[in-house]
């Protein structure tokens, strides 16, 4: 149970995925701190390919866990990452993909997806 819980807190942070965001639309953004949660984020995919190795779900069966890391995983291709290398995680990310009730949430949420650029004063003003 330890090593679930672990995996659950380390996606909900959301650290390394904010902050290759961030990065992305910070001015003076250097290569070393993209480099930096890169790292972080295989690092959390290598934890779920371990995870998932032997078991569908990561819980053995459909439960929270999945519901908490699903979103996480659904910005890879945004990030410039492919689950290529991580074929537990690609079959999981399928599976729940393709779950009717996930189908449907997708649908809802698309259409709250923001396409503006943000503003320089938008910039400034969230990020210094």
């Amino acid at each position: 149970m330890g090593s679930r819980l672990v995996l659950i807190e380390d996606f909900n942070t959301g650290q390394a995925c904010y902050s290759v965001n961030r990065v992305l639309v910070t001015p003076g953004h250097t290569d070393a701190f993209l480099e930096r949660f890169r790292n972080e984020v295989e690092r959390q995919l290598r934890v779920m390919e371990g995870q998932l190795a032997d078991r569908e779900y990561f819980a053995g069966e459909y439960s929270i866990a999945d519901i908490a890391c699903f979103p996480w995983i659904m910005t890879h291709k945004r990030q410039g990452l492919t689950l290529d290398d991580y074929p537990h995680v690609k079959r999981w990310f399928a599976t729940l993909r393709a779950r009717e009730p996930v189908q449907r949430g997708l649908a809802v949420g698309g259409k709250m997806v923001r396409t503006e650029t943000m503003t320089e004063e938008a910039k400034a003003r969230f990020f210094g």
